[in-house]
Formats: C-alpha cells, sequence, structure tokens
C-alpha cells in the first residue's frame, strides 16, 4: 500500500501555499484509514492558523495584501468544513466499528435502528469502508442484508501457519485484547505490539 503523505508536509503547505494544501489534505484523507479518527483537531488549528494569517494580510497595508488575506480565509472555511465533516464521519465510523467488531451485530437494519440512520445510508456506509479497507474481505449479503466479515490474517498466531505445513511451530505469543485508540476496535494481538487491523493504528 503507498504511504501517505506526510502530515508535516500537509500542515506546511496549508500555511504556506493552502491550495497545494488543499489537494495534499484530500489526497492524504483518502489514502490514510486513521485520519478519519483524528485529525479534525489538527484541521482546526491548521483553519485558525490560516484565519489568522489572513486576518493579518488583509489589515496590513500594501497593495494585494486584501486579495491575498482573503484567500486565506477562504482555505481557512475549506479547512474547517473538512475538519467538520471529518469529525462526523469519523464519529459514525466508530460507531459501526463499535457494533459490527466489539459487539458482533451484522443486520444492516438492527444496525441503522441503533444509530439511528437510514438503511440506505448504513449500506452506503459499509460499502464505502469496505473499500477504504476498514473491513478486509467484508461484503454485503443482499440476501440477508448483513455484512459478512471474513478472519483476519493479522489475527492468527504466528505459529499457525507452520503448523498448518506440517512443519514443528514454536510456541505463539500470549494472546492480549488491545482496544485501539483511534476507531475503538477490541483486536487480538500476539506480542508487544501490533497494528489495527480495522484502521491501521498502532496498537501497544
Amino acid at each position: 500500500m503507498r504511504r501517505p503523505i506526510s502530515w508535516f508536509w500537509v500542515v506546511l503547505a496549508l500555511i504556506l501555499f493552502w491550495p497545494v494544501g488543499l489537494i495534499l489534505l484530500f489526497k492524504r484523507l483518502s489514502t490514510d484509514r486513521t485520519a478519519t479518527f483524528s485529525c479534525g483537531k489538527r484541521l482546526n488549528v491548521v483553519a485558525v492558523v490560516l484565519f489568522i494569517i489572513g486576518g493579518v494580510l488583509i489589515i496590513s497595508p500594501g497593495s494585494g495584501g486584501a486579495v491575498i488575506g482573503v484567500m486565506f480565509i477562504v482555505g481557512g472555511l475549506v479547512v474547517l468544513r473538512s475538519a467538520r465533516k471529518n469529525t462526523v464521519q469519523g464519529n459514525r465510523y466508530r460507531q459501526y466499528v463499535d457494533l459490527i467488531v466489539n459487539h458482533n451485530q451484522r443486520s444492516v437494519p438492527h444496525i441503522a435502528a441503533i444509530m439511528g440512520l437510514s438503511n440506505e445510508m448504513v449500506m452506503l456506509d459499509l460499502h464505502r469502508m469496505i473499500n477504504e479497507g476498514f473491513f478486509v474481505g467484508a461484503r454485503i449479503d443482499r440476501a440477508t442484508n448483513e455484512i459478512v466479515l471474513m478472519p483476519h490474517p493479522s489475527a492468527m498466531p504466528h505459529g499457525a501457519p507452520m503448523a498448518a505445513m506440517g512443519m514443528p511451530a514454536a510456541a505463539p505469543p500470549r494472546e492480549r485484547i488491545v482496544v485501539c485508540d483511534g476507531c475503538g476496535a477490541n483486536n487480538k494481538v500476539f506480542g508487544p505490539t501490533g497494528t489495527c487491523e480495522y484502521c491501521g493504528s498502532p496498537l501497544q
């Protein structure tokens, strides 16, 4: 998988040359699952910085400053809107993960009823989450109107593949259940560290 653009360059571009920064921002959001749950506050700070820069340029003497200042303020509004959209979507995605992964809810109508959303919106969100890699190998069963999850390779003890091939396997590390700080999913971890199989956040 292609590595997401560093947040350092995204924030720097947003402050110094926001049109390019907006392109980098949307590209980062589209390629980083962890950003869905973590970048809302960061984007709010960037929006405030853009507003301050824009305000300073507008009130500063000199030709052209007001126009550039307005551009920064417009950029701040776009970033602020992205932050709010990201926060709302992140909260909704976190609820899906909690219901589906932690509470074993599979029925789309049941999930929709719990969250107070329409079946169509839940179906659209789940399809989007599957396409974005939150539920690897999952599918929506139209006959039962349920989401079907597949076992994730990272949830298998390290010795299991060797045993399956008839080779002597070392004693597997002790299994731990770790709650992801990003999406809130319960993950099985077979070692001191791991990676969330749903959003990709590091686990300890």
